[in-house]
């Protein structure tokens, strides 16, 4: 009985080291994966302001589109 105790607990210790392991891995992805939002946050705000620019461009370049 005692032996096969010990075999659980070493199983339950080892399951315990593999979690802790994932956990550490998750906690060095964290500051990644916040840049890479940040990142994409920066890609959305540029498109919208390429969206501006080329609305600009089409008065310029097309000034009598909305008489044709």
């Amino acid at each position: 009985m005692g032996y096969f105790l010990y075999l659980e607990l070493g199983a339950i210790s080892a399951g315990v080291q593999d979690a802790l392991s994932v956990i550490a891995d998750i906690k060095q992805l964290l500051p990644k994966l916040d840049s890479a939002i940040n990142s994409i946050n920066e890609l959305d705000t540029l498109f919208e302001s390429l969206s501006g620019i080329s609305e600009v461009l089409n008065l310029l370049l097309d000034p009598f589109q909305g008489n044709s």
